[in-house]
């Protein structure tokens, strides 16, 4: 229905943050398929234990879900910024 206040149009992040988005997003796929790639290549050094019996692996993952987080949470910010919001 036309004219209806409860009706939203889809915003898209504003211009300025579109380089920040795009950096963002190939530092996560650098990232991501680095982790790939080593696990493909070099399986039993990740298998190695590096603290407290816990192996290289789980560390490297758990250090790229911190990583893809951080990086979600720093273009939010941006984008948020530019729209006037934070």
């Amino acid at each position: 229905m036309k004219g209806d206040p409860k009706e939203t149009t889809p915003t898209t992040a504003p211009p300025q943050c579109s380089g920040l988005g795009a950096l963002l997003g190939v530092l996560v796929a650098i990232a991501y398929y680095g982790f790939l790639i080593a696990g493909a290549v070099a399986p039993t050094q990740l298998a190695k234990t590096a603290i407290g019996g816990v192996p290289w692996s789980f560390l490297l993952g758990a250090a790229l879900l911190v990583f893809i987080v951080l990086a979600t949470g720093i273009y939010t910010l941006a984008a948020n910024a530019a729209e006037g919001r934070a």
